[in-house]
């Protein structure tokens, strides 16, 4: 089994799911879990925070500071 953490860091300069450029930069985080059997990849789970990259592009609302 191998497991990595990733950060990634962007900016956003062409239409990404319909949004248009924004030209802001974004950072966020994935988690890759794989597991190898007889040498070959068997199962691939995978976690990325896509709500706070969201957040970042202004497409959904950042929680209330409280």
């Amino acid at each position: 089994m191998v497991v990595d953490y990733m950060r990634v860091e962007a900016t956003h300069t062409g239409p990404f799911m319909g949004i248009p450029p924004t030209r802001k930069r974004l950072s966020w985080t994935f988690i890759d879990i794989l597991r190898y059997a007889d040498g070959k990849l068997v199962e691939h789970w995978n976690e990325s925070d896509l709500l706070g990259m969201m957040q970042q592009l202004g497409v959904v609302p950042a929680p209330p500071q409280g």
